[in-house]
């Protein structure tokens, strides 16, 4: 065989064949583009799998993530499995792996929809905290009077009426 086009389909850096699989010694005439996008499927808002086009044979897949065109950072990778820290819209991935020197992947648009952070859920304990009274115009107080309060324990405050 002198020549292969296999362009234009949903083959993948998972399941292309390489041209020293097929016996081909001479690959120059061997072309797999241009595929189409590739469809993910997100398990968590925040993350992408990619673990499957991690590798080809033992050469290791290059990562490039782009939103509206503008690079993305804001992501930690490991194996192929991106975990983003920002949301993102119409964020695609382009890949490229040494071992298939004329094939670039595109994923399809995804949305990333960061999880918020550990600190943000944190509910601290108020109930060991001081107890300070306000009137409504602001002016600290005792509380002690008939009267509508706003109550501040912590980082907790509500409106009080005391009778």
């Amino acid at each position: 065989m002198t020549r292969l086009n296999i362009g234009g389909n949903k083959l993948t850096f998972a399941t292309l064949p390489l041209a020293t699989d097929l016996g081909i010694t001479n690959a120059s005439n061997y072309v797999y583009f241009p595929q189409q996008e590739l469809i993910i499927a997100q398990s968590k808002p925040n993350v992408v799998d990619l673990s499957s086009q991690a590798k080809v044979g033992e050469t290791e897949t290059t990562f490039a993530w782009t939103s509206n065109g503008e690079a993305l950072t804001n992501y930690t990778a490991a194996n192929g499995i991106f975990t983003f820290s920002k949301s993102a819209n119409d964020a695609k991935c382009t890949m490229t792996n040494e071992a298939l020197p004329k094939q670039t992947l595109t994923t399809a648009a995804v949305y990333i929809i960061a999880e918020s952070s550990a600190i943000d859920q944190v509910d601290a304990d108020n109930s060991n905290m001081p107890v300070e009274y306000y009137n409504t115009q602001g002016i600290k107080v005792s509380g002690q009077e008939p009267g509508l309060y706003i109550r501040r324990q912590g980082n907790k405050t509500t409106k009080v009426i005391v009778k």
